[in-house]
């Protein structure tokens, strides 16, 4: 039954957070936030990941709520500092909330309070540019286990439901999310070479599995895998090779070594395992010494292949590749390190046999000013090269087999710069026009700090009725309490009192920003639904309590 209410009576009281049909649609996505990646050692501190974002509007406000591993990090802080936006706009509130437990934290920034006409925004960038407005600093727990690990803007953190967004004035947009990522341990390496394959030309071809062990090994696995379809136009070689020259001393005696290859699905696996120590007590009278190095030239073994080229069209066959196994599952063999009893995942990249090569380019800029960087470093793996940039910015790799790589690229003094990475880029045979990587933007570390001023300890307010609350249900509150702007359009207007006292003021947003941001308690009934509350609020004469 719909019933209307009357002032003095039972007051209708949608608060903050409800489910209301938007009556101010979101603005079309144009904005992009994007987490930063790294790159770190098991027990290194103050590891910092940028977090960066695309907006073409003015803006005066925004949240960030990501998850990282808690098994394999914790967070010392999630802030302002270090950015342009401390260096230069004072917010007016500042805060982070971080739940150790749960792997998440947020981040919410209000320029000022006086959003749609005061002078502190966030100005709008071009298409395409980005700006640092968030740092995450990491602590690396001294035992995790290295691998690649996933740093993820993700919507909906804590009780609150904290989403990354920008707000203008009130209106909220929330813009595409790209994901980050930790890389803990880089000393560890495993790779299948490539090998160009000239036509008749070769009896067979010769795969070497290569990298650089950090530790003493007891043992290792290798597991590689190729296309079911390809062999017709392979013979795996019997035996496996493996001499001093490749880095094993005569001393050195195997108490397992096997190779075997079979199909699983719609692959061939070729399956290599090596022990020097299986028997107990373990005493590590047979280890493999550890290797490291700027590339990882020690090799673990070959495998001989013989391509069978009369079933080859070498006019177009561009690549047979040949992937590092990454089933981690207990039990499988696939591509690790085995150090005393536990194993070790290093980095794992793949090789092949290919008919043609390919070139990459692209230009590093400043985030700052738009301005070419000279000298900029950029190493790629897993071919282990390194160039520096030209006075105009540019850099280039040629003669580069086709499959997938990894780019760093960072400042050449080493520092004043956040380092950035592309991942998984996967290289065509052809010019480098053909594969550009264009613009990579590094950012300058910003010599500004947080100061104990900036923004204080509070948090944010559904009240422009997007179905939501967030950041953005601030500006309505404040602008109706202090500056004469229309009531907010809710429901009822006591829909503002959220902490419990029976008045409607700022002490309500205060406490509603709590809440979001820094881990407050619950606003009062019947939050976050609709629902009755037996109470008349001084102040809420013109209220407008809709049918229900």
């Amino acid at each position: 039954m719909r019933n209307r209410l009357s002032t003095g009576a039972r007051i209708a009281a949608c608060v903050v957070g409800v489910m209301i049909a938007s009556q101010t649609a979101l603005i079309a996505q144009t904005d992009m936030m994007i987490m930063g990646s790294a790159e770190a050692e098991p027990g290194d501190t103050e590891v910092r990941l940028p977090i960066k974002l695309r907006h073409v509007r003015d803006i005066h406000a925004y949240s960030v709520a990501l998850t990282f591993p808690r098994e394999v990090v914790s967070v010392r802080s999630l802030d302002i500092c270090a950015t342009e936006i401390a260096a230069t706009i004072r917010p007016d509130f500042n805060a982070s909330h971080i739940e150790p437990s749960l792997g998440h934290a947020t981040l919410g920034v209000i320029t000022e309070f006086d959003g749609a006409t005061g002078e502190r925004v966030i100005e709008g960038l071009e298409p395409g540019q980005e700006r640092v407005i968030a740092t995450l600093v990491l602590d690396v727990h001294p035992d995790a286990r290295e691998g690649v690990y996933p740093i993820e803007l993700t919507q909906g953190l804590g009780a609150a439901g904290i989403v990354n967004e920008t707000s203008s004035a009130g209106d909220s947009v929330e813009p595409d999310l790209v994901h980050g990522f930790l890389r803990v341990g880089t000393r560890n390496v495993m790779h299948v070479s490539s090998t160009f394959g000239f036509c008749g030309a070769q009896p067979q071809a010769i795969l070497s599995v290569r990298g650089s062990n950090a530790d003493e090994l007891n043992g290792l696995s290798i597991g590689i895998t190729f296309d079911w379809e390809k062999a017709e136009v392979l013979e795996i070689l019997a035996g496996l090779d493996v001499t001093r020259e490749m880095g094993f001393p005569e001393t050195e005696r195997f108490e397992l070594a096997q190779m075997d290859w079979t199909r699983v699905g719609d692959k061939c696996r070729i399956r290599i395992g090596f022990i020097w120590d299986a028997a107990p007590p373990f005493d590590q009278t047979q280890v493999l010494s550890a290797h490291t190095g700027p590339n990882p030239d020690r090799e673990y073994a070959q495998i001989k292949i013989r391509p069978l080229f009369d079933h080859i069209d070498c006019d177009t066959e561009e690549r047979i590749a040949f992937e590092m196994d990454e089933d981690d599952r207990p039990g499988a063999l696939n591509s690790t390190f085995v150090v005393g009893t536990t194993s070790l995942i290093p980095k794992r990249y793949g090789g092949g046999i290919h008919y043609c090569t390919g070139a990459v380019q692209g230009r590093v800029v400043n985030g700052a000013t738009g301005q070419p960087i000279e000298g900029a470093l950029v190493d790629i793996e897993p071919t282990f090269q390194s160039v520096t940039t030209s006075a105009a910015g540019t850099f280039s790799f040629q003669d580069l087999p086709p499959g997938g790589y990894f780019f760093r690229v960072s400042h050449a003094a080493g520092n004043g710069f956040f380092t950035e990475y592309v991942s998984d880029y996967q290289l065509e045979c052809g010019p480098s026009a053909d594969n550009d990587l264009g613009d990579i933007i590094l950012h300058p570390i910003s010599r500004a700090r947080c100061s104990d001023d900036m923004g204080g300890s509070l948090s944010t307010f559904d009240n422009n009725q997007d179905g939501r609350h967030d950041i953005a249900d601030i500006f309505p509150v404040v602008g109706y309490l202090f500056q004469g702007h229309p009531e907010p359009a809710i429901f009822c207007l006591d829909a503002i009192e959220t902490n419990g006292d029976n008045r409607i003021d700022l002490s309500d947003a205060i406490y509603f920003l709590n809440y979001l941001f820094v881990g407050g308690a619950l606003p009062i009934a019947p939050f976050p639904e609709c629902g009755f509350r037996e109470v008349e609020i001084r102040g809420c004469e013109h209220h407008r309590c809709a049918d229900l």
